[in-house]
């Protein structure tokens, strides 16, 4: 998993929760499985479009010593009300709830938003968890949520989220032996409370930029 990936803008569109987000993703991608020959001719008219793009790029970038207008980064406002911070695009619309009751605290809540290409979910709770038990936990929530489908981890590892030990598990949602979504768990610890970050989409590259950039954007501290 390349956590390294800059953060990307989503289109925004209606708050939905947790095991809603992932049913949106998982049959979103259901919508975009085709025959494998299919995508394998698409992702080649797609490279080939990007290396036209590329040459086009190289041939109009500025000479050596010529000034180049750096590139902006991406809008983003901080969700700061519960004790931690979370950076997010400015142009996504977020909602967080809470996880026994109707309002989050700072103890429990759950921040959660789609923007057609990804879903995310954001989950704290006052607990004594390591990161590796967090990301098991918020598995089983996706396994509850889904539970017609097979999801399948594909990759673990350690991460850093505001100078705390992190962990993260990599999985894909499949069903009838297909690869219908592909997902990120993250898990980490902030004093007294315990996150769980899911991110779920079709494409691994776009699910990796979310995640990367929701991971870079939080701190432990409002």
């Amino acid at each position: 998993m390349r956590l390294h990936l800059s953060r990307s803008a989503w289109r925004p569109i209606p708050f939905v929760l947790l095991a809603g987000a992932i049913l949106v993703g998982l049959v979103m991608s259901a919508c975009t499985s085709g025959d494998d020959s299919d995508r394998v001719r698409d992702l080649e008219a797609r490279i080939a479009t990007l290396e036209a793009d590329l040459d086009a790029a190289r041939a109009a970038a500025p000479a050596a010593g010529d000034a180049a207008a750096p590139a902006a980064p991406p809008a983003t406002e901080r969700i700061d009300g519960f004790g931690f911070a979370l950076a997010v695009p400015a142009d996504v619309q977020f909602q967080a709830v809470g996880t026994s009751g109707s309002e989050a605290t700072e103890e429990a809540g759950q921040v959660a938003a789609s923007d057609g290409s990804v879903s995310m979910s954001l989950l704290w709770a006052t607990a004594t968890l390591t990161p590796e038990e967090t990301v098991v936990g918020a598995f089983d929530l996706l396994r509850a949520a889904a539970a017609d489908l097979l999801l399948q981890p594909t990759n673990q590892g350690a991460m850093t989220v505001d100078g705390q030990v992190g962990a993260f598990g990599t999985f894909q949602a499949q069903e009838a032996g297909a690869v219908r979504s592909v997902g990120i768990v993250g898990g980490w610890s902030c004093g007294a409370r315990s996150f769980a970050l899911t991110v779920l989409g079709v494409e691994v590259a776009t699910v990796e930029q979310a995640f990367a950039g929701l991971v870079e954007g939080f701190s432990c501290g409002s």
